[in-house]
């Protein structure tokens, strides 16, 4: 039953599942002591749909007012239900997403989740309850969950297992950078595994918050205006990590049994602290190319996550802008609300606020292990002792085409945010205040405030804002590292050295002998 007030805006919803001629002869009286006939309310009087018949409408009464009285309160409690409840409640239940799996973006998004659940990425936890400590994480522990942290323990062990090739160190040259490249990368993975694991884990600024924000912000109307770019850019994404990491795997898999035999004693270095020629070593080669698959594919995926996430922002920030500056006009007139396009703005600027509190810890990892990994790879390639030398600055090209791949889209996704959330501001200068209202001018003073007064994008762990001078500084500082790694490896200059030999002539004297080297 609908009951709708004229000196009131809210609705109240009544479902009734059976009404007896009693209790039908009683709503009718109730609406008589208001002076309310058929002609008020727009419909006949309440007449009792049959219970027997499925197909029969819901009793529905509108009404100018309704009041307490005590023959509305004879109804049976039993047989009124809420609004908000049942299958067919109505609108303010359908916006009240309360999982992931309900928001319209994962389930465009479906895939890539599925990919990453495969390789210990993404789980979907369950409603945390209050209770508190370990005994309430293992009972509220699902599966998925489970085999994440079972991944994030294999790569944490499997890091742990190279640390000590270091400890044998007698020369400063291609196998000590190689080893810092393996460590380097098993980190990687295994810092890149926890960090997913806890964003899924957090229940306040964790993913799923963040993604149902993104649906009440941005999909209120249900519909995804970029769908299409949106899954092509997901695919596209997704195939550029699987290529890569079966590069990676290929790589590895011709490294162990293909290469050299200079470069295969490189690559044994992956299965220390196992002995070369212990029996059953094969299988142990496999499993390390297995996690090589896993190592890339989690350092890929999320980047891959990481970029269709920013993707979104930008596409949002895109279209308000888009639709901001068609309501200027040529003589400066804004013809639309200002606040609300401001307003608007605004909130999606919070939604990069959760988005650098999402990927704040993902976007410092990356920078801290990938500054160190393009150095090491760039002085391999101009400087290696290995003895199939090309060989090996071809394995590192590749390397170096990985790892920069991640360096360069973490940052210009980054800059592109910044720069489309600051993209309103050249249009606002365009609109004439002169003959603007005093609320108009405050409106275009706190926007201009906005846009000027703060750096809106993504940080690495709020250390500093990602934009075009800081990427800039960031490539600078790379290659300031790798002119340093040369002056490490060439510290003389070979034409000043010399090369001495002491001789004992007959009359026991010494003589000296000195030589430059060419």
């Amino acid at each position: 039953m609908e009951v709708s007030s004229s000196k009131m805006t809210r609705k109240t919803i009544i479902y009734v599942e059976e009404i007896s001629d009693t209790e039908k002869d009683t709503i009718n009286k109730s609406f008589k002591q208001f002076g309310m006939s058929e002609s008020d309310t727009g419909v006949p009087q309440c007449t009792a749909a049959s219970n027997t018949d499925p197909k029969a409408p819901s009793l529905m009464l509108n009404a100018k007012e309704l009041m307490d009285s005590s023959e509305a309160a004879s109804i049976p409690r039993r047989r009124v239900a809420p609004a908000n409840r049942g299958p067919k409640a109505l609108s303010h239940g359908d916006n009240d997403l309360q999982t992931i799996e309900q928001s319209l973006l994962y389930k465009t998004l479906r895939p890539m989740f599925r990919v990453m659940e495969v390789v210990g990425l993404f789980f979907i936890s369950k409603k945390t309850s209050h209770q508190q400590g370990i005994a309430g994480l293992i009972r509220n522990c699902t599966r998925a969950q489970a085999y994440c942290t079972f991944i994030l323990f294999i790569l944490i062990i499997n890091f742990l297992r190279t640390v000590p090739a270091l400890t044998n160190i007698t020369s400063f040259g291609t196998v000590l950078f190689f080893k810092l490249l393996m460590i380097i990368f098993f980190y990687e993975a295994a810092s890149r595994a926890l960090i997913a694991l806890i964003s899924c884990i957090k229940k306040k600024g964790g993913l799923q918050e963040f993604y149902l924000n993104i649906d009440r912000v941005c999909y209120s109307d249900k519909i995804i205006p970029y769908e299409i770019s949106l899954r092509h850019t997901m695919h596209g994404f997704l195939v550029m990590s699987l290529v890569l990491t079966l590069g990676n795997v290929a790589v590895m898999f011709y490294g162990f049994f293909f290469g050299p035999s200079d470069i295969q004693e490189l690559f044994n270095l992956y299965l220390i602290p196992v002995p070369v020629d212990l029996p059953g070593i094969l299988a142990f080669k496999l499993f390390n190319i297995v996690l090589t698959f896993i190592n890339s594919a989690v350092a890929l995926l999320s980047l891959s996550f990481y970029s269709i996430t920013c993707y979104v922002l930008y596409k949002e920030f895109e279209y308000l802008c888009r639709t901001f500056s068609m309501k200027i006009k040529e003589d400066g007139t804004f013809i639309d609300d200002l606040e609300k396009f401001r307003l608007r703005h605004q909130k999606r600027c919070k939604l990069v606020e959760e988005a650098d509190e999402l990927f704040k810890a993902y976007i410092a990892n990356t920078y801290l292990t990938n500054i160190p990994l393009l150095c090491l790879l760039l002085y391999n390639i101009v400087y290696t002792d290995a003895g199939s030398s090309i060989v090996y600055r071809y394995i590192s090209a590749y390397r170096l085409l990985y790892v920069l791949s991640q360096m360069l889209v973490l940052s210009i996704i980054a800059t592109i945010i910044n720069n489309q959330a600051h993209a309103p501001l050249a249009d606002i200068y365009s609109i004439k205040v002169q003959t603007c209202s005093r609320e108009r001018q405050l409106e275009v003073t706190m926007f201009l405030n906005k846009l000027t007064g703060t750096s809106i994008g993504l940080s690495a762990w709020d250390m500093f804002v990602i934009n075009k001078p800081t990427v800039m500084t960031v490539f600078g500082m790379i290659l300031t590292y790798f002119f340093l790694l040369v002056q490490f490896k060439n510290p003389l200059n070979p034409l000043n050295i010399c090369i001495c030999e002491f001789e004992r002539n007959d009359n026991t004297t010494l003589a000296f002998h000195g030589a430059m080297a060419d």
